[in-house]
């Protein structure tokens, strides 16, 4: 697909993620749709030249209007929390909300779609490379899996499949990483907090990080390419041990805690081989993203971009 003029329907454009994509599908010329359950918190999106449409996932009818006339539907919004949430919170967002964003889809004539799940979907593995073929969390993973989010995200995948093919939409599932960047609510706040400790030991484990703008770099390639269709990708970083993420951090601020090596040769790795080949994805180096960071936190962690 040509994204030039095309309008694009992004859910959840106004949170951490979705700004990202919102932007860098605008920069690539297409005509951009927010479509979010608080539309004040996307004004942002009208200044750049886009549009707001107000939807809840739980609320057919309105997402249904909110994606008519749209070439394309980057299904992006979703429950994602460090903080405590029921179990139900993140099936009805989840799972209910990704029906709900496909039925509505298919209702208002959109046939194609981008999918925004995570690569926290697999089953933990530290053995060797994980593809996209890896096997997945079931909702019967409940028993020993303490987090809700990843395992509603696996079975919101399965129903995104099962709804693309029952309504005919052709679809790319994209599934992120460790994600951080400016406007990250969640993990960046936990960082710094840890990072104002005076000794703190540079663990080895490693684990794939990206920027936010990267990410939806990766996803405008997964609009652009029709040869992504009916495919999934790992949209991940390459594997960084925890203690250079630290340090980097501690380049980035001027100061920091004293690191000590804690070496630990564990960790998990994604292959984004195909995510490289096929969508043009990429990372930037760890110290831009890092001073991406304390850049918004210098001026004040503002919510929207500036």
């Amino acid at each position: 697909m040509n994204l030039n003029d095309k309008t694009i329907a992004v859910t959840g454009a106004s949170g951490f993620i979705g700004s990202f994509i919102a932007l860098d599908l605008m920069e690539a010329g297409a005509k951009v749709r927010g479509v979010v359950r608080s539309p004040e918190k996307a004004a942002w999106l009208a200044t750049r030249g886009g549009t707001v449409a107000k939807a809840d996932l739980a609320d057919v009818a309105a997402l249904t209007e909110a994606f008519r006339g749209a070439d394309a539907i980057v299904a992006n919004a979703a429950l994602y929390t460090l903080s405590y949430r029921s179990w139900k919170d993140f099936v009805d967002a989840n799972l209910k909300g990704t029906e709900n964003t496909f039925d509505a889809a298919a209702a208002a004539g959109v046939k194609r779609i981008v999918y925004v799940s995570t690569c926290g979907v697999y089953k933990p593995s530290l053995r060797g490379p994980i593809t996209e073929d890896s096997p997945r969390l079931k909702e019967s993973d409940r028993w020993w899996f303490p987090w809700a989010y990843p395992i509603t995200k696996a079975m919101a995948e399965d129903a995104a499949w099962e709804r693309a093919k029952r309504h005919g939409i052709e679809l790319t599932v994209v599934r992120p990483g460790g994600v951080f960047g400016p406007r990250d609510f969640e993990s960046v706040p936990q960082f710094t907090f840890w990072m104002k400790w005076p000794v703190l030991p540079a663990v080895g484990m490693r684990f794939p990080f990206s920027h936010g703008g990267d990410i939806a770099r990766g996803i405008r390639g997964a609009l652009a390419n029709d040869e992504a269709i009916g495919h999934a990708y790992n949209l991940s970083g390459e594997d960084i041990a925890i203690g250079e993420v630290m340090r980097a951090w501690k380049r980035a601020a001027g100061k920091g805690p004293w690191l000590i090596p804690a070496p630990l040769p564990l960790g998990f790795h994604f292959d984004n081989s195909a995510a490289k080949r096929d969508l043009g994805f990429a990372n930037r180096p760890l110290d831009d993203t890092m001073k991406d960071i304390h850049t918004w936190i210098a001026a004040g962690r503002p919510t929207a971009p500036t």
